[in-house]
């Protein structure tokens, strides 16, 4: 979005006057759309990546590498 503003207003200030959420912000909503969505899903794969009950004690070894959910352990 093009303001015109002085280089010295502030980011806060341009969100707050042209009420434009920052990006994590958007990224939050989004992100609990998305699990909502997934919880309900047809796919038992999709409903169960949120599911904090999976087990994650075992590593996944996909092509010779671990998994970026391996890694996190």
């Amino acid at each position: 979005m093009i303001s015109s503003a002085p280089w010295y207003v502030s980011n806060q200030t341009l969100h707050n006057d042209f009420e434009i959420p920052y990006v994590t912000e958007v990224n939050r909503i989004n992100t609990n759309k998305y699990k909502n969505r997934s919880t309900v899903h047809s796919n038992q794969l999709i409903r169960t990546l949120f599911n904090s009950s999976i087990d994650t004690t075992t590593q996944t070894v996909i092509a010779g590498r671990l998994s970026p959910i391996a890694k996190l352990q």
